[in-house]
């Protein structure tokens, strides 16, 4: 992985020379490489995805991005049904046009 704070992609790009869709993408991969289930292993749970991700801010990711994912789950886990039953929440929240 090239690194947030200046190691070197295939390109020579670093830092903030990456494009933000990039530096977002990279978050979101990571997190879903490390909270989904995969053939070989279970998935981690969030927390643990989210401590990984924490952790490596500001060197391997882009610090706001990982801030951004953060506060799009708390308002995801927010505006979850009492019964959990996140695809009703979803129809009703987006009704038919």
């Amino acid at each position: 992985m090239s690194g947030w704070t200046g190691g070197a992609t295939r390109r020579g790009s670093k830092g903030e020379v990456l494009c933000l869709e990039t530096r977002i993408l990279t978050v979101a991969d990571v997190f879903d490489a490390l909270s989904a289930d995969r053939p070989y292993r279970a998935a981690m749970p969030v927390a643990q995805a989210l401590a990984i991700l924490e952790r490596d801010s500001g060197t391997a990711f882009d610090p706001d991005c990982v801030e951004a994912l953060k506060r799009g789950l708390a308002r995801l886990a927010s505006e979850r049904p009492p019964d959990g039953d996140l695809a009703r929440a979803e129809d009703e929240s987006c009704p038919d046009t």
